[in-house]
């Protein structure tokens, strides 16, 4: 890929970088997961249950996918010294920079997505995953 212009000058190539950022971002954000915990992490900090409830996601994939995403500077975990114990999840710099993507994909859907051919789409995803949507 060639120099693209970030502000009022050019970004380093692919090469000069030594890695595709595009490639390396579609594959920490690509995941259904991820964006769907990003996006119930928006607006603040919140707790494994309410994340488990608002994504529909099983316990141990959530448990697997928080893990994931800490170990990606995504976001923060937090346990408080707390009878019965409380753990909430919060976005970091990292995960906060990745809300104008989400924002951006879903202008993209309204904009792109909104015929019949489309809506296979959700088809397609309520029987793999039987998640919620966004």
């Amino acid at each position: 890929m060639d120099s693209t212009r970030v502000g009022t000058q050019a970004a380093p190539t692919d090469a000069e970088l030594g890695f595709c950022p595009i490639a390396r971002a579609a594959r920490l954000l690509g995941d259904t997961w991820t964006l769907l915990i990003i996006y119930n992490l928006a607006d603040g900090p919140r707790r494994f249950s309410h994340l488990e409830q608002a994504t529909r996601m099983s316990p141990r994939v959530l448990a697997g996918r928080l893990r994931d995403l800490e170990a990606q500077g995504l976001l923060t975990r937090t346990q408080y010294p707390e009878i019965p114990p409380r753990v909430e999840y919060a976005l970091t710099a990292k995960g906060t920079a990745a809300l104008p993507t989400l924002a951006s994909l879903r202008a993209y859907g309204i904009a792109w997505l909104n015929d019949e051919s489309s809506a296979s789409l959700d088809e397609r995803r309520s029987r793999q995953s039987g998640t919620a949507a966004f």
